[in-house]
């Protein structure tokens, strides 16, 4: 993927970044109608309780990579240990097992606003949410990174991956009584918390809402604005156009996610095949959408190096 990396005029201030706004993407229903029947799954928009192994297919189901579910050797042993923090979609948690220590990231049932979707044209149907969760929701980006990084053997580029996790019922409740004084929320956002409403939206075929779903990664530290030191900065300028080259965009540059050298979150990456940059998802899109897909896919590309200027100018 060439990427073209300068100034344009158009640029402004979006989600505390510098960005160039991205296309309003006004697709007609057709849209829908094609691209939903490729990717939709019998089940629950969420992954459901496994009731045993087998059941814990590689994540997300739709095109693409994905990741396999972390090896725990046996039944689901988890140490809950310290409370590292939380970002806008999800709680990340210092834990212990099988012996090592790990960063588990825990993510929130987000609302669908703060997926990379078409969200104005959801309106809360099952089908069509079910659909684009498995491209656009933060657990499904970030597995869909993840695992293209490991397919390709370029798992050097981020932060240790170690697969997902699908957080039992005893877990959930060992979790939530060791942090009891946090009052953990996995509902909303961190903005905007929720109610238990957004996980009870989609129920499972038991009837039960979904579990909480997490990502195990290498526990490191955090880098300070400070510690950017030149060599870190020409390395993740690196690391960010190898992204790209394999097809990771969008990838939410900032000293934040920066453990041991490496990017750590991709909650809101897109990863191709996309339906934001793969329009041969959909046969009968007219040119004038195709053209709105290709502004779109680039101004992301670029976007990544307007943010990667910002975490350096400050």
């Amino acid at each position: 993927m060439k990427v073209l990396y300068k100034s344009n005029n158009d640029i402004l201030k979006r989600g505390g970044h510098l960005c160039a706004p991205l296309p309003s993407l006004q697709f007609p229903f057709l849209f829908f109608s094609i691209f939903i029947p490729r990717v939709v799954t019998k089940h629950t928009m969420y992954p459901d309780w496994p009731e045993s192994d087998a059941d814990l297919v590689p994540l997300p189901k739709c095109d693409g990579p994905k990741l396999q579910p972390f090896n725990f050797q046996g039944p689901q042993k988890i140490e809950f240990l310290d409370y590292i923090g939380e970002g806008l979609h999800a709680h990340v948690i210092k834990v212990k097992i099988l012996g090592q220590i790990y960063a588990l990231k825990l993510f929130r049932f987000v609302y669908e606003h703060d997926w990379i979707s078409l969200a104005d044209h959801l309106d809360h149907n099952r089908e069509m949410m079910g659909a684009f969760y498995n491209y656009a929701e933060p657990f499904s980006c970030e597995c869909r990174a993840f695992g293209r990084l490991q397919e390709t053997g370029h798992g050097e580029l981020a932060v240790n991956c170690f697969g997902y996790v699908l957080l039992d019922e005893a877990h959930e409740q060992a979790m939530m009584t060791r942090f009891s004084d946090l009052q953990l929320n996995f509902d909303g956002n961190i903005e905007f918390p929720g109610d238990g409403e957004e996980r009870s939206r989609f129920l499972g075929k038991d009837g039960r809402a979904p579990p909480i779903r997490g990502i195990v990664k290498h526990f490191g530290l955090q880098h300070e604005e400070e510690s950017l030191q030149a060599p870190i900065v020409r390395k993740m300028l690196r690391d960010t156009i190898k992204l790209q080259q394999l097809g990771i965009l969008n990838i939410d540059m900032a000293t934040r996610q920066i453990i041991d050298d490496r990017i750590s979150d991709f909650s809101t990456a897109i990863t191709i095949p996309h339906f934001i940059t793969n329009p041969e998802l959909n046969p009968r899109l007219t040119p004038e959408m195709i053209s709105l897909m290709e502004l779109a896919t680039f101004k992301m590309c670029m976007c990544d190096y307007l943010q990667f200027d910002e975490m350096i100018w400050d």
